[in-house]
């Protein structure tokens, strides 16, 4: 995918899609390794920070009157915009409710009933339960649990599902050149429609 991500990085006007390409890298190999250890509180976390990330940021890039929001700048955010929109999302001064994400999901064409649920499914494990310590420890008591795994990786394929289809959004917003290096992604398309349908469907509706 190098030459892919090049085309794709290639958009960066005011950095912004490389920010955010990098950003949700970062939390995504974070989320693996928690994923992997065990840590299925954490590997959500990460995940439902991916969602919402993406979601504000995306939506702030392609219409940020869906968020309710006012830019001093003419036209897109610019990067120092963007960092302190995503600190005001972290510090929880921007939040989405639900209503709020339904719209977005509606604006975007985007199925809001599955990723409303998807959403829900991410917050139940956004706190520890008092079962996940041992009662010796302090530190939670991670173990391989089969089922666990199953449901984290399956909720896992369809958060990054929906972090592709922003991020795709979010650098053709950018850079409508960049609707050529998307549509390379296409030559895989029966496999890759399988694992991200919401980002198959974009991309094969550019034309």
């Amino acid at each position: 995918m190098g030459d892919i991500a090049e085309d794709i990085f290639r958009v960066e006007k005011a950095g912004i899609p490389y920010y955010v390409c990098h950003l949700t890298l970062r939390d995504y190999l974070e989320m693996q390794a928690c994923l992997l250890e065990g840590a299925y509180h954490s590997a959500a976390r990460s995940l439902r920070w991916l969602f919402e990330m993406n979601v504000i940021g995306t939506t702030a890039c392609v219409n940020p009157s869906l968020l309710d929001m006012e830019y001093n700048s003419e036209g897109h955010l610019d990067l120092g915009e963007f960092e302190q929109l995503l600190e005001r999302c972290d510090m929880e001064e921007i939040t989405i409710g639900r209503a709020k994400r339904r719209r977005i999901f509606d604006e975007f064409s985007l199925p809001a009933d599955d990723l409303s649920l998807l959403y829900s499914n991410l917050c139940k494990y956004v706190h520890l339960s008092k079962i996940s310590f041992d009662k010796a420890l302090t530190w939670p008591n991670l173990q391989y649990i089969p089922e666990k795994f199953d449901e984290i990786f399956n909720i896992a394929l369809k958060t990054i599902d929906l972090v592709s289809w922003m991020e795709s959004k979010m650098c053709l917003c950018f850079d409508k050149g960049t609707k050529q290096a998307l549509k390379l992604l296409l030559k895989d398309h029966d496999n890759l429609n399988q694992y991200l349908p919401l980002t198959v469907s974009l991309i094969s509706n550019l034309g």
